[in-house]
Formats: structure tokens, C-alpha cells, sequence
């Protein structure tokens, strides 16, 4: 089983590989769905490559946001860069990256990400038959989920193990981008799920931010079904984060190989992990099952290894008694009681009985020097990075070769590409449709849709919509499953660009969506009769077993609506 580890920069490339990872996965400085992350210049790639090759190791990038028809120059050029190093694969979101993939004949692995959102097996076929190498499979799916899912298709399928948890599902979450315009589906998710809110207008608590996944007891149960990559998250942090991490799930999956100690050691690991900095509280999230809330949010949502409260202010210096080691180099966070994040402190000295020490023990009452205003007694402390205990050598930068040839083929492919001739409608119809989870179907030019919400976890209920003769989708794969009808993709069918346009278009489908993180609406919109506008879309679609009822962020005037235990009406 592949032990898959994430790398924000050629540092953590290292410490991953050297913990014990058997490929790591990254993202370029474009196109990437974590764009706060440092990420890869070309050169640093091709140096994290020329390493992993040395010591027989593979590297997977992350394509995976959505494509905009202005970026597809650049889209090229990292495609053919790719194929020309040789990476062992790209993950991809856009139905339109896979298209140029397949029709320009570039010789690149396909890995669905998990922003497909594969959550039954009807869509992993789908994706199986149109000639993906791996599906990386939705985090909100149940052991039970996965092994159905796993008995009908032979893909490749990756899950992930471990590392933080979106409230959404993946692909489907609209919430950063409606009320800031940073799209999660570009990369640029600010994360409101881990804001303050206030239910009913009383009581502030973290509603939506989850608590991050350890999924290490399913290991033997995943090996077991046949699953052939885990996966830790984990871009955004750093190597006190990804060298622990990866050694523990390493040392555990060398038991299980051996079958050696494997219940003694994953107690022992399990507990290092609750102490892992850069964590937030853990949960096994779904893979036993669905949960209420109380199971999966972590209404202390600050990441980081909780160490105390601060008791005392004075003499420029914060008191506190530390619940866990702490010594000079380290690095806290001081977050109020708000959860909003105040500052983060190095640790230059430690005060201890009135004494400057190096280091300070569990039950210690310490203080630390920090010149800033606005602390009070009550505040939360968090250690978020330690004095390096992993020694390592950073990888000297290797320089791209000469005769690399990926522009040159950019630029064939670009004529190419611009002679692709469309059968433009004379009038395309715009239509402005209001999303109400209440509601089946809506009315499109006197034509009545069924629309199929996007959270069908059990193939069976597609037998709803067998024999309707007008039918919203929200995956490319309905459209193959009931094929007869008048297909039109709702706003969870991304159009982005012309070759997504064109792929669903050979799938039959006639009408697509437009919504405002698609970019400017292009002219390749217009192969289609009817283009849909969309007012009121949901924020996002769980399975988190919330409580129904009005949700305010009272900073940004702004009411979220929770409808159903599990996101919209049963079906």
C-alpha cells in the first residue's frame, strides 16, 4: 500500500521521502487547490524528481483546480513540461484538462482528484472507462462506502488517512467564494468554515470546522479491501507537521507488512499523534459511519498543539502553566477567546522561577517575552512549530536542461487548438433559475427538470430518475447512466473553458451552467441551446450531521440556512 505524503516546498519533499513516503504529492505555483501553499517553480520540481528518482520514489501534481479559457496557453506549457520530466501523474479536477490530455496525445497518467467528487460507484466507473489511472476518493464516504465502491471497479483508489477535513464535500463547496469571491474551486479558499458564528442569534461556537481526520485504526481494514495509496493532507504545513506524521503511518504500515506488534505499536503511534503540532483535534471521521456534529467539529478550531491559557500579563512577558515540553527556538500562537488569531510568538527565552532557561517541562509555570498590545488573561496559547529535531540537507537546485522542448510544443498545440471550429447556436436561451433545497425540479422554457442533487452516496437511488424525460445533472456520469432524456448540468457541472464545454457536449449534454467562480463567460459557452444562471446556490452540501436552523457571521451580515441533518432533502 503506498504511504502518500504532501510537500508545500523542497524541504518537505525531503523530510516526506526521508519519513518514510512512498511518493509525495505538490503543486505548481498555477493550478493548484492549495495556492497559499509555497508550491513548485518548474526547477524546484525537476530537482524534487531528480531526487525521488535517486532513491526510486514517485511525485504526483496537483492540476486540480478549474481551468479558465484564458489560462489555457499556460495550462499547455505545465502539461508538456510535465510529460517532459516525467512525473508519475497528474491529479486533475477540470474535465477539460482531462479532454486536452487525451486529444493533444500527452503521455500523462490521469488521477481524478477528490474534487470530482467520486461518491458512489456509477462515477467511478465512469471515470475507470474514460481511461483515469486513480480515482482519489471522497473523504466523506464510509468503510462500507469504499468497499462497495472498491468490489466494482479494478482503478486504481486513494483515500485519505489523515490531516485536516473540509465541511463540504469536496468539489461542492461555494462558500468562500459567494461571500469573497476566493473560490475554493480556484484554489484560493479562505476557509470560512473556521470563523466564529452565532446559531439563532446567541450562541458562538466554530459550527463548521471540522476536526482533522486520523484514520490510522483502518489501516489494516483499507489494506484488507484493496486500496492502493493513503493519503496524508497537508500542503499548507510544515515539517514539524510532515516528518512525525509520515514516519508514524510509516512505522505502523511496516508492522502490518511484518505483522509484527501491530496492536501494541498502534496504541503507542496513536497517542504520538494527538501530540503532533500543527493538529487540530482528531477524529476518525466517517469511516465507521455518519455522526452528529459533536463527533467531528472542533469547536477549538485553532491549528496547533493546545499548551495552556494565559493566567498572567506583566513585565512584557505572557504566564502561563504549559501542559506540554517547550523549549528556546519553538514557536506559539496566542488566539482570544474569539478564536481569531493574535500573534505568533518566537520563543526566545523562557522564564522560569524568575530564571532565563532553555527548556520548560508539563505543569511548568513559565513566562514568555512578547512586546505586543491587546492580551488578557484567558487566552488561549498554542505551540505551532518546534526547534528542529529533524536534521536534514536541503537539496541542491538542479537547472532545467537546455534542450527541454515544452514551449515549442505549446505552440503547435495553441494553432491547434484555436482552429478547433465550433457549431455555435444562432440563440442560445439564458435562463435565471433560484435554488430552493425544497424543491425536485424547476421550469426551464416551459420544460420541466428533475434536478439530481450531488450527494448520491447509493447507485439505487438513481432509480428515482429513470424514465423523466428532462433531467438536471450534477455529474458527468449521469449523463451516460440515463441516457434518453434532455440532459442539462446544474450548477455542480463545471463549465470552465472550450474543452469542457466540448466533453460534455459529446456526452449528450445540452445546457450547462454558469456561476460566477467559472470565469468570464466565453463565447464556448454558446455550442449550447440553454445556459443557465444561478441565484441562491447552496454554500455547501455535507454529510456532517449538523442542526437545521439560521446561522449568522454577524461581521459580514450574512444568514447560512442549514436544511436536513445531511445537507439537502432526502430524496
Amino acid at each position: 500500500m503506498e504511504l502518500l505524503a504532501p510537500a508545500k516546498d523542497l524541504d518537505n519533499l525531503k523530510a516526506a521521502f526521508d519519513a518514510g513516503a512512498s511518493a509525495v504529492y505538490l503543486g505548481l505555483k498555477n493550478f493548484s487547490a492549495r495556492k497559499r501553499a509555497k508550491n513548485f517553480s518548474f526547477e524546484e520540481l525537476y530537482t524534487g524528481l531528480k531526487f525521488a528518482r535517486s532513491i526510486n520514489k514517485k511525485i504526483f501534481v496537483a492540476i486540480n483546480t478549474l481551468i479558465y479559457e484564458k489560462e489555457i496557453k499556460e495550462l499547455f506549457e505545465t502539461l508538456f513540461f510535465l510529460e517532459e520530466v516525467g512525473v508519475d501523474g497528474i491529479i486533475i479536477q477540470d474535465y477539460g484538462v482531462y479532454k486536452i490530455v487525451k486529444d493533444f496525445g500527452i503521455s500523462l497518467p490521469l488521477i481524478a482528484s477528490t474534487q470530482m467528487a467520486t461518491t458512489n460507484s456509477f462515477k467511478a466507473k465512469f471515470l475507470e472507462d474514460l481511461g483515469f489511472k486513480r480515482i482519489i476518493l471522497e473523504r466523506q464516504l464510509t468503510l462500507k462506502e469504499i468497499e462497495k465502491i472498491r468490489n466494482f471497479v479494478n482503478i486504481e483508489l486513494e483515500v485519505f488517512i489523515h490531516g485536516a477535513m473540509c465541511f463540504s464535500l469536496s468539489g461542492l463547496c461555494h462558500f468562500s467564494g459567494q461571500i469573497t469571491g476566493k473560490s475554493g474551486n480556484r484554489g484560493e479558499c479562505v476557509q470560512p468554515c473556521r470563523w466564529m458564528l452565532e446559531k439563532d442569534s446567541r450562541d458562538k461556537n466554530f459550527y463548521f470546522s471540522m476536526k482533522d481526520l486520523c484514520g490510522i485504526s483502518y489501516l489494516k481494514k483499507l489494506k484488507e479491501l484493496g486500496i492502493d495509496s493513503i493519503k496524508i493532507e497537508g500542503r499548507l504545513k510544515g515539517i514539524d507537521y510532515t516528518y512525525p506524521v509520515v514516519s508514524a503511518y510509516r512505522e505502523i504500515l511496516d508492522c502490518l507488512e511484518k505483522n509484527s506488534l501491530y496492536n501494541i505499536k498502534l496504541n503507542q503511534i496513536r497517542e504520538r499523534l494527538k501530540n503532533i503540532i500543527q493538529s487540530r483535534e482528531l477524529s476518525e471521521g466517517f469511516f465507521k459511519g455518519l455522526f452528529k456534529s459533536d463527533k467531528l467539529i472542533d469547536k477549538n478550531p485553532s491549528a496547533g498543539l493546545y499548551i495552556g491559557k494565559i493566567s498572567g500579563v506583566f513585565e512584557k512577558s505572557v504566564y502561563f502553566n504549559t501542559q506540554t515540553e517547550l523549549s528556546v527556538g519553538d514557536q506559539i500562537r496566542i488566539v482570544d477567546k474569539y478564536g481569531k488569531e493574535r500573534y505568533k510568538i518566537p520563543v526566545k527565552v523562557i522564564y522560569k522561577n524568575k530564571l532565563a532557561v532553555k527548556h520548560a517541562y508539563p505543569k511548568d509555570y513559565i513566562g514568555i517575552p512578547y512586546s505586543g498590545a491587546r492580551i488578557s488573561n484567558g487566552d488561549k496559547i498554542f505551540l505551532v512549530g518546534r526547534r528542529g529535531t529533524y536534521k536534514f540537507k536541503t537539496l541542491k537546485p538542479i537547472s532545467l536542461p537546455e534542450n527541454i522542448g515544452y514551449k515549442d510544443k505549446t505552440e503547435i498545440a495553441i494553432k491547434k487548438y484555436e482552429s478547433i471550429i465550433f457549431n455555435a447556436q444562432k440563440k442560445t436561451k439564458e435562463t435565471i433559475l433560484k435554488f430552493d433545497p425544497e424543491k425536485k425540479s424547476y421550469v426551464i422554457n416551459g420544460r420541466e427538470f428533475y434536478f439530481i442533487p450531488a450527494h448520491i452516496f447509493n447507485e439505487n437511488d438513481y432509480r428515482y430518475f429513470s424514465g423523466i424525460k428532462n433531467l438536471l445533472i450534477s455529474h458527468p456520469a449521469e449523463a451516460k447512466l440515463l441516457r434518453g432524456p434532455k440532459i442539462y448540468g446544474s450548477f455542480n457541472l463545471y463549465c470552465t473553458n472550450k474543452m469542457a464545454a466540448l466533453f460534455f457536449k459529446s456526452l449528450g449534454i445540452e445546457g450547462v451552467s454558469w456561476l460566477p467562480d467559472s470565469g468570464e463567460k466565453g463565447k464556448f459557452l454558446n455550442i449550447f441551446p440553454e445556459i443557465m444562471r444561478w441565484k441562491n446556490i447552496p454554500l455547501f452540501i455535507t454529510r456532517v450531521g449538523i442542526k437545521e436552523g439560521d446561522y449568522f457571521l454577524k461581521d459580514r451580515n450574512l444568514k447560512v440556512a442549514v436544511y436536513s441533518p445531511y445537507g439537502f432533502k432526502k430524496l
